[in-house]
């Protein structure tokens, strides 16, 4: 759980959450876990990809509660 960042860009989407999480085909990779409440997060909890577009040509993958 993050409650403060200082870094441009990143300041105004405090608390967030800051997750490894490992794929089924055994990948790990640090994300951030979204449209959730940061306290419902659990360890080991389900989570299902999804695609947030940063540019008109990039999406990064975040993760939320399956």
């Amino acid at each position: 759980m993050t409650y403060q960042n200082r870094t441009a860009g990143f300041a105004e989407d405090v608390p967030y959450v800051l997750a490894l999480v490992e794929l089924d085909e055994g990948v790990r990779m640090f994300t951030n876990v979204i449209q959730c409440e940061p306290r419902d997060v659990k360890i080991g909890m389900p989570v299902e990809v999804t695609f947030v577009p940063a540019t008109d040509q990039i999406s990064v993958p975040f993760f939320r509660p399956a």
